[in-house]
């Protein structure tokens, strides 16, 4: 299940993981230190949070349809750059108008071997199979070209306030053995 939570409430999780939480009410405990555990966890938190919506498996994240906010202009070999909105950290899948399915978004080192498939026109991209490349600034080359977006699928970053994510990858930001403190 897909969910949407505040810094308050995911930090309320990472306390809770953390064996932070619940608090003692039979006891009561000083630190002198000036140690604060809630700015600690939080960077943590937002670190490996950014470092899932560039790596992580799409699946465990929130993926959304951003094609409204992406602009589309014409590109190498008959193709189309796709230059997603800024939110966007990664794309993960893209259908162009007049495509007959969806294609996923390939690394930037395929981008090579990519553009030499499209200058063959025995191998190059068509409707049923088509072709798309991120690119190192975080736009994406696709094959065949076309002039609308159809879908475009992005994991974006809402800001450091909200976190978009599936309820399986909660114990990746959670788990203290993935965040320790010390």
């Amino acid at each position: 299940m897909k969910l949407i939570l505040t810094r308050e409430e995911m930090l309320a999780r990472r306390r809770l993981a953390g064996g932070f939480e619940p608090l003692r009410t039979d006891c009561t405990v000083e630190d002198t230190a000036g140690t604060d555990i809630d700015a600690m966890l939080e960077q943590q938190l937002r670190g490996r949070y950014l470092e899932l919506l560039d790596t992580a498996d799409p699946a465990l994240l929130a993926p959304e349809d951003v094609a409204a906010d992406t602009a589309l202009t014409a590109y190498a070999d008959g193709g189309s750059l796709l230059t997603p909105p800024a939110a966007c950290r990664r794309v993960t899948a893209v259908w162009l108008e007049g495509w007959e399915r969806e294609a996923e978004v390939l690394p930037a080192a395929e981008l090579g071997r990519a553009a030499r498939v499209q200058r063959n026109p025995f191998t190059a991209s068509a409707a049923h199979a088509p072709m798309a490349v991120a690119l190192p600034d975080g736009r994406i080359a696709a094959w065949p070209g076309s002039g609308k977006c159809r879908r475009v699928m992005a994991v974006c970053d809402a800001g450091p306030d909200i976190y978009k994510i599936d309820e399986r990858a909660l114990g990746l930001l959670c788990e203290s053995q993935y965040n320790p403190i010390l």
